[in-house]
């Protein structure tokens, strides 16, 4: 189109500092060598300013000032709660609740005050719920207060599509699976697993979630919410932590006491789960690289932590009372393997944001047909 219109003249022509500028073209200008690594960052900032990221510092101390507003309110409220009359006790956390409701959907829901005029209104269900339960003595325990504040909460999480409102609300999740199991199964053999592999289950079932959605849905403006990346990095985080802790104890437990072939399968997982998340990453066609940063440091530290383990096994078989050595070569190590993360980093990204040599760029193989009609041409 733009070549016609030059034909026609339906326009002025495009001079050379005139002409479109985006990502490929200083991707390709640093292949080339005509730009440096230091021009093609300043580039990039140039043709795309972080105002995502300006918006999201502002918002994040628009949080943290309600947050100071919040704790101070609470603990004025706190030094005199014995001389507030029961009316007022049980009054005002509803009326909180209310309040931020009816503005909320007085502001509407797809603005940022309305979203968080919604999550006060899902804060302060837990803060009726206290006050019910210690007027009327009702001597709730923490799963009760957990689960109806998850359930009471979740219509409000479900309608206000907000990020932040859903990652606290999964947050809490975890708390009662926590507090729940505690109560019924706490002290058995089986706590830490069944806690381990249900914090596990919960955040990769929302991070499925999320991925489904966004592939049965591309393009809907409905699930636009659901686009930003960094809910999927911070579960992602969190079951990858979940996966080292209980390798690393379980580990030590084979080593150390012998183990039986159940705890030889759930390591097995734990291995399988930390290498499926980081091939996912790498071979992901959107590259993240931060979330890949955080998957190659849980298997360095993985890595590390067995490594360490089967030498203290090695230093107590062998009666060796110079744990001093131990130390070190457990520092060597570490060095070497987070060395190798480093290198391995590196690769990965020049191997991500080096651009593919189109058609035009390679060279014609010798005895092509270009040749000939070279050597032919007089």
């Amino acid at each position: 189109m733009s070549t016609y219109r030059h034909i026609v003249g339906s326009e002025d022509p495009v001079t050379v500092n005139e002409l479109p500028a985006d990502r490929a073209l200083v991707e390709s200008l640093v292949s080339r060598g005509v730009i440096d690594r230091q021009v093609r960052r300043d580039l990039l900032r140039l043709l795309y300013p972080r105002k995502s990221t300006e918006n999201l510092v502002l918002r994040s101390l628009l949080g943290l000032s309600a947050a100071f507003f919040l704790f101070g309110f609470s603990a004025i409220l706190a030094a005199n709660w014995g001389e507030l009359g029961i009316m007022l006790r049980m009054g005002l956390p509803q009326l909180v609740f209310a309040a931020s409701l009816g503005l909320a959907i007085y502001r509407g829901l797809d603005k940022f005050s309305g979203q968080l005029l919604a999550s006060v209104a899902a804060f302060s269900i837990g803060g009726v719920l206290i006050v019910l339960s210690q007027e009327y003595q009702l001597n709730a325990d923490a799963p009760w207060l957990f689960g109806r504040w998850l359930l009471l909460a979740l219509p409000i999480v479900l309608v206000a599509c907000y990020l932040p409102l859903w990652l606290t609300w999964i947050t809490l999740l975890h708390v009662y699976v926590a507090f729940f199991l505690s109560e019924h199964i706490g002290g058995s053999d089986y706590f830490f697993e069944m806690n381990n592999w249900g914090m596990l289950s919960i955040s990769a079932g929302f991070v499925g979630l999320r991925q489904l959605l966004l592939a049965r849905t591309a393009g809907a403006s409905r699930w636009q919410w659901l686009q930003p990346a960094w809910p999927r990095a911070l579960l992602l985080a969190w079951i990858q932590n979940l996966c080292v802790i209980h390798l690393s104890f379980r580990y030590a437990e084979l080593i150390f006491d012998g183990g039986t072939a159940a705890i030889a399968i759930m390591q097995f997982i734990d291995v399988a789960v930390l290498v499926g998340i980081h091939y996912w990453l790498r071979t992901e066609t959107r590259f993240d690289i931060w979330s890949l940063l955080v998957s190659t440091l849980a298997i360095g530290v993985q890595l590390t932590i067995i490594a360490i383990i089967s030498l203290a096994k090695v230093f107590e078989a062998s009666d060796w009372d110079e744990w001093q050595l131990l130390f070190l070569l457990g520092a060597l190590i570490a060095f070497g393997i987070f060395f190798g993360c480093t290198l391995y980093l590196r690769k990965i990204r020049n191997l991500k944001h080096t651009p593919a040599p189109s058609d035009d760029d390679q060279e014609p193989e010798p005895g092509s047909d270009t040749n000939h009609g070279a050597e032919d041409a007089p």
